[in-house]
């Protein structure tokens, strides 16, 4: 809204603690063909972002999620730390919202741990 001049129609901007995005939601990504050199590309690299897509992409994955599937990611990286929330809705329409953190260098791992520690919560029955 803000890049299309429409900032005035903005009533109110949600947080993160209101509601997840998508996994990746606002990421650029650039892709180049197979084969082709493309060190021009090197410029776009964000090592950071890098490490919050294998994250929040991670965590999706394992739970077999997709774009119409009602699951979210949201990574956040401080100082060394990776920090990831997701929200899962499982097939009897329960909700699960947990956090996990750890080494930035981790963050497969970590989406994977905090994908299986919600499905695992989702066969109980509350």
């Amino acid at each position: 809204m803000k890049r299309l001049g429409l900032e005035e129609r903005i009533s109110r901007i949600f947080s993160t603690d209101e509601i997840l995005p998508a996994a990746c939601q606002g990421i650029l990504a650039v892709q180049g063909r197979a084969g082709y050199p493309a060190p021009f590309l090197a410029a776009f690299h964000d090592e950071e972002t890098r490490l919050i897509a294998l994250a929040e992409r991670s965590f999706v994955r394992t739970l077999d999620g997709g774009c119409s599937s009602p699951v979210a990611a949201y990574a956040q990286i401080r100082g060394e730390e990776l920090q990831l929330t997701g929200f899962y809705v499982d097939e009897k329409e329960r909700t699960y919202r947990d956090t996990i953190t750890g080494s930035c260098r981790d963050g497969e791992n970590l989406g994977r741990q905090l994908a299986l520690r919600m499905k695992r919560g989702s066969k109980d029955d509350r």
